[in-house]
């Protein structure tokens, strides 16, 4: 899929809508958006598409803005590896959604404060362990 994206130029399509848009905002901003966007498409489909999809996006948005893409690719991987938020975000999850009786509710009510944590913990910390 991340191939696809930069043999069709989707990749650099998208990538100047998002610096556009958002490069004004600043690198952080950016970042985080990145972050949200890879966990959702994780939460969705598996973490290899999400970060395979994701990564050649985030290499062209930081060329684009002119910084380091280091910080976004940590980011995309670190982001598509956090699925906890639904049953089919990965696979361990989905196995024990039945025999543990678990509902969606659950893996929200656990998942989603989870998530906002480590969201905020990479938004201030990726750029400082990877800088821009």
């Amino acid at each position: 899929m991340g191939t696809a994206l930069e043999e069709t130029g989707a990749d650099r399509l998208l990538a100047n809508i998002i610096a556009e848009e958002l490069g004004g905002l600043g690198p952080r901003f950016v970042l985080s958006g990145f972050f949200i966007i890879t966990l959702i498409a994780s939460n969705i489909m598996s973490n290899n598409a999400s970060a395979a999809l994701m990564a050649p996006i985030a290499i062209t948005v930081a060329d684009k803005l002119g910084v380091e893409a280091r910080p976004f690719l940590m980011t995309v991987t670190y982001a598509a590896s956090l699925s906890f938020m639904l049953p089919m975000g990965y696979q361990t999850n989905t196995m024990i959604y039945t025999p543990g009786n678990y509902q969606v509710s659950d893996y929200l009510r656990v998942g989603a404060p989870l998530t906002i944590i480590l969201w905020v913990a990479a938004t201030l910390g990726m750029p400082y362990f990877f800088p821009f």
